[in-house]
């Protein structure tokens, strides 16, 4: 008898506690150019289509912050200098968010100066020297297009990842 109540306990423990938190995510965040890549309607880009440059083009440690109120990354000085050599095209230049060793989105780093319209996601390189940030913004010039795009911004390894390492502004 004091067996089956000690063994009625101890699953009734076992099944009664809650795994710990999730798993630390391993690995980082970065960005990487698209090499090639299918596009639709304005500028989305199908994601099932694209291939990246296995060069990292902005690293982790180039990324010192992420704040998910306005989807900014804080970047180095390194990065920021970095982005003011680079040439944009107008028509944006692909690039995909990696975290850990799988790629989260898709977008284009569009410049300001550009006049075409475009109906995914973007960071304008430009306004990093003025702001050390770069935005994630759906759409350009913006507006009008929340639900149109697939918002993945906020994806939980991302977040995860940056809060992991002390870096996420919350």
């Amino acid at each position: 008898m004091k067996k089956l109540i000690f063994l009625t306990l101890i699953t009734a423990l076992i099944f009664s506690c809650k795994p710990d938190d999730q798993p630390v995510p391993e690995g980082e965040v970065s960005f990487h150019l698209l090499t090639s890549f299918e596009t639709f309607d304005n500028f989305k880009i199908h994601e099932a289509s694209i291939l990246w440059d296995s060069n990292v083009y902005l690293s982790y440690d180039d990324l010192e912050a992420y704040d998910p109120d306005s989807y900014s990354f804080k970047l180095s000085e390194e990065a920021i200098e970095f982005l003011d050599s680079q040439e944009f095209d107008v028509h944006g230049t692909g690039f995909v968010v990696v975290a850990g060793e799988e790629p989260v989105y898709t977008g284009y780093f569009w410049p300001a100066y550009s006049s075409m319209s475009c109906d995914w996601l973007v960071a304008d390189p430009l306004m990093a020297e003025i702001t050390g940030e770069l935005r994630m913004r759906l759409g350009y010039p913006g507006g009008g297009l929340d639900g149109m795009i697939p918002d993945k911004r906020n994806t939980d390894i991302i977040l995860d990842i940056f809060r992991r390492d002390g870096k996420l502004i919350e």
